[in-house]
């Protein structure tokens, strides 16, 4: 689909699919589904590719690409924290991955209990 200039747009509408986007995303990457069997390899996708079809393609889709979708100066800073770096570990391991912070306007909001990450500094407050 990509190649012929489709826009590709990820979700996690349950039941069609896991509501865990790691998930969804280890599944465009290596092309197996939730139950392990392999399915149309040819059309597994980047993990760039599936990471934007979750976070920069549903900004544009909704119209909210100048305030959200990517990190940039003067955009909302709405981050999760992942447990590990999902670019490079194994693909087999990408389903694996949890948020352990989330970020919602430049604010700490929520915390995996028992994390041991240390979350980003907090801005001052006036």
């Amino acid at each position: 689909m990509l190649d012929s200039g489709a826009t590709l747009c990820f979700g996690s509408d349950w039941p069609v699919v896991s509501l865990n986007p790691f998930a969804g995303i280890a599944t465009a990457v290596d092309a197996r589904t939730l139950d392990g069997r392999i399915w149309f390899p040819e059309q597994s996708i980047t993990r760039e590719q599936a990471l934007r079809a979750y976070t920069v393609t549903p900004a544009l889709l909704v119209g909210r690409e100048k305030d959200a979708g990517t990190l940039e100066p003067g955009k909302l800073a709405d981050i999760a924290i992942l447990s590990q770096d999902v670019l490079s570990i194994d693909a087999g391991r990408i389903a694996a991955t949890t948020a352990t912070h989330t970020i919602v306007g430049g604010q700490l909001v929520w915390q995996l209990p028992g994390s041991t990450a240390s979350p980003p500094p907090q801005p001052a407050r006036d």
